[in-house]
């Protein structure tokens, strides 16, 4: 086998491992994220491998109403169980420590969301999620007359959005 081949066939089990490991749907984002903060490869060879391995049904790539996710297959599973010493071991220990920071970090991003759109000049429309195991908690819309009370908004969801969330389940359920 020449360099070439060894180096493609390295990559698509790395990404096949890191899928295995987050143990969790990666959105596009998330995924290139992690393979592009650790120069594990460019973003262009990872975009074709991850590609062929879609092709090859190796990785599915599922569409929800929110959000576009990539999960590993049996065969998947099955290819890496075989191929998985083309990692090293130190790379493995390295990828799995990161994986556990990254993993907090996107089930937190995943579970609250926030965003705002301007619908008239002083007119915003502010949505504040939460999201528990794929099931909206709570789903609000609220239209403000300013960008930084949008901001405020979204902030303060963002880091509160648990506490919130009581407080309006205390005040609807008396």
């Amino acid at each position: 086998m020449n360099p070439e081949s060894i180096k493609i066939a390295e990559n698509k089990i790395l990404i096949l491992y890191i899928i295995r490991q987050f143990k969790m749907p990666l959105t596009e984002s998330q995924f290139i994220q992690f393979i592009l903060e650790k120069e594990f490869m460019n973003y262009f060879i990872f975009k074709q491998h991850l590609t062929e391995l879609i092709s090859s049904k190796m990785i599915e790539y599922n569409t929800s109403e929110k959000y576009s996710y990539y999960l590993i297959t049996k065969k998947g599973q099955q290819t890496l169980e075989i191929f998985q010493k083309l990692i090293t071991h130190e790379m493995k220990n390295s990828i799995d420590k990161e994986i556990e920071i990254k993993k907090n970090q996107y089930k937190k991003d995943s579970e609250i969301i926030t965003n705002y759109v301007m619908i008239g000049e002083h007119e915003y429309i502010v949505y504040l999620m939460a999201i528990e195991k794929g099931t909206p908690l709570i789903d609000l819309r609220l239209n403000v007359g300013t960008k930084k009370q949008a901001e405020t908004l979204c902030h303060n969801w963002k880091n509160n959005s648990s506490k919130y969330f009581k407080e309006i389940l205390d005040v609807i359920t008396k």
